[in-house]
């Protein structure tokens, strides 16, 4: 069985003005590309339970449904037992069982094994609820070493298989001086999702002179302060050093539900980069659309 391609709507931060006046319009131009798993990125779950351009589910899913698409994932940040409800509602309604951590900072090792708890708590809420396991998305810092150990494994060692799942972002890996097929079956069985993206050359390791912990202000990609790469550095698949074919042939081999491509920057028209990825992914026999 192959691995499903999909967007993550991260990645429409590339049409910016277009998003804020329109975003309706945007998900329908992404939804002609030929994507039918879409993943929100919203980080305030406390704000907007839903994909974070507060649009009612049940018009999205009315949206999506002549095409064939639906939401198959969805990034959403604050998950605790306040905003849960509502987020699970909403995602009810839309048909996806897929609630994932997008992003979340550590202090120490302490820290870590406090959030542990907490994404156990989050996870059996929603299996008790009829989702799937809590899904936990990885950026480069995950590798920082607290306790002779990186933080990714504390989470992978001390979360419960039932309760926790994860999405291995590939691009993160590589930022991070590892190598993302190794990374994807140390995970193994816990693997849900991933992200895959490209890069014109192997960008720098990040982790590199690092001595403090990583927290947003002193994050150094992604735009904030520090950050060294250009839109020129993110390409459409196929075009850089990514080594996607193997990628996709572990992840269905893993029993990943979904690939989901992440277009951090772009250096060209997003829609005609989107456009050269579903072509050109499209060709392996390890994934569908």
């Amino acid at each position: 069985m192959a691995v499903k391609l999909g967007l993550e709507l991260y990645s429409l931060h590339c049409v910016q003005k277009e998003l804020d006046e329109n975003p309706r319009q945007v998900i329908r131009k992404v939804l002609d590309l030929g994507f039918r798993h879409l993943e929100p990125a919203n980080g305030h779950a406390e704000i907007d339970p839903g994909t974070g351009y507060h649009i009612p589910a049940e018009e999205l899913r009315d949206m999506m449904e002549p095409y064939g698409a639906r939401i198959g994932s969805h990034h959403i940040g604050n998950l605790n037992d306040e905003t849960l409800p509502a987020v699970m509602e909403y995602n009810r309604i839309l048909g996806n069982r897929n609630l994932v951590v997008p992003i979340y900072f550590y202090t120490g090792y302490d820290h870590v094994m406090q959030m542990c708890e907490h994404y156990n708590h989050v996870g059996k809420v929603l299996i008790e609820n009829g989702f799937n396991a809590l899904v936990y998305h990885n950026h480069y810092h995950e590798y920082q070493v607290v306790n002779g150990k990186p933080i990714l494994y504390w989470l992978i060692e001390n979360t419960a298989p039932e309760y926790v799942h994860f999405e291995m972002d590939c691009g993160w890996d590589v930022r991070a001086g590892e190598d993302p097929v190794t990374e994807m079956k140390k995970i193994g069985n816990r693997l849900r999702l991933i992200h895959i993206k490209d890069y014109k050359t192997r960008p720098a390791n990040l982790l590199i002179g690092r001595t403090e912990m990583v927290n947003w202000g002193n994050f150094g990609a992604n735009h904030q302060e520090g950050d060294k790469m250009t839109p020129g550095d993110f390409v459409s698949a196929g075009e850089g050093m990514m080594p996607l074919a193997e990628i996709l042939k572990t992840a269905d081999e893993l029993g990943v539900e979904a690939a989901v491509w992440e277009q951090d920057d772009c250096g060209e028209n997003l829609y005609d980069s989107l456009a050269k990825t579903i072509d050109y992914l499209k060709q392996f026999k390890h994934i569908y659309i």
